[in-house]
């Protein structure tokens, strides 16, 4: 597991049914991660030690600003699932900063950044201090690997990912079973209609523009990535689909369970129009 990048942050709830949210007092700390292929968005209360974990596919989420001063919201393209936070560092300096990195590590996990303090910004305070700490957090910046640094990450990288280079080739991919152009009949596409964003218009072109969107192509991929580097650890999403857990150990398994869900589907209807 590693850590890509964490800041102070507390939640928001929304007021009621209203578009307002309001700042909840606790202490927090969002950080993201990348976990067996796949991006963690998680969100710590530091009071109770309780962690909330998504888990966001490349390029379907977003962390932007709401209209409330240092008041941000992640929103996902595929649901209508969104989660409010205000950051809480004292200075509002680095909120732009950590803002467009989640952003960019939402787009792509293999972002290479790293954070290292500043050699030319003295402590502002005594050693010791806790404030000093605080301090010393608040000016760090960006810079570019050192090829020590570089050399380091690299050789990290290729033990990680031995393991999953020398394990058989996967029988099948859903990047390939989904590679567009899909050949589908009007009757299919209308049944993804309510699939869509409630933003959009159902439509035949909405629908297949989505099927051939770098977004989709891009979150395919990252459940590849999981079935092939950790079987099994989509299961929730998979017994939340009706799939059943099993359908979670590999690409394979889930598009058999996906078939038969349909069929069993299709067996239901047709058992419902000669009753």
């Amino acid at each position: 597991m590693s850590r890509l990048l964490e800041f102070k942050a507390g939640k928001c709830e929304r007021r009621g049914e209203t578009a307002f949210v309001d700042p909840l007092p606790g202490r927090g700390l969002i950080f993201l991660e990348q976990q067996d292929g796949l991006l963690h968005f998680c969100y710590k209360d530091l009071t109770t030690s309780i962690v909330d974990d998504l888990i966001v596919f490349p390029g379907d989420a977003s962390f932007t600003p709401t209209s409330r001063a240092r008041v941000y919201v992640l929103q996902f393209s595929s649901s209508d699932a969104r989660h409010f936070f205000w950051m809480q560092d004292v200075s509002s300096e680095k909120d732009e900063q950590n803002v467009r990195r989640v952003n960019a590590l939402i787009e792509d996990p293999e972002q290479e950044f790293v954070d290292v303090e500043m050699a030319d910004q003295p402590p502002a305070y005594a050693a010791g201090s806790s404030s000093q700490q605080q301090s010393s957090d608040e000016t760090r910046g960006d810079v570019p690997f050192t090829s020590d640094q570089l050399s380091r990450l690299q050789h990290i990288l290729a033990s990680a990912r031995g393991t999953s280079a020398a394990s058989a080739a996967p029988s099948l991919l859903l990047s390939d079973v989904l590679a567009p152009p899909l050949s589908l009949n009007e009757s299919i596409v209308e049944s993804l209609y309510s699939f869509l964003p409630p933003s959009l218009p159902s439509t035949s072109e909405n629908v297949r523009r989505i099927l051939e969107s770098s977004e989709l192509k891009r979150a395919i991929r990252g459940l590849d990535m999981a079935f092939i580097n950790a079987p099994g650890a989509l299961a929730p999403m998979c017994e939340g689909l009706g799939l059943g857990g099993e359908a979670a150990l590999s690409a394979q398994t889930f598009v058999e369970a996906v078939k038969k869900q349909a069929e069993e589907g299709m067996e239901g209807r047709a058992r419902m129009e000669t009753d």
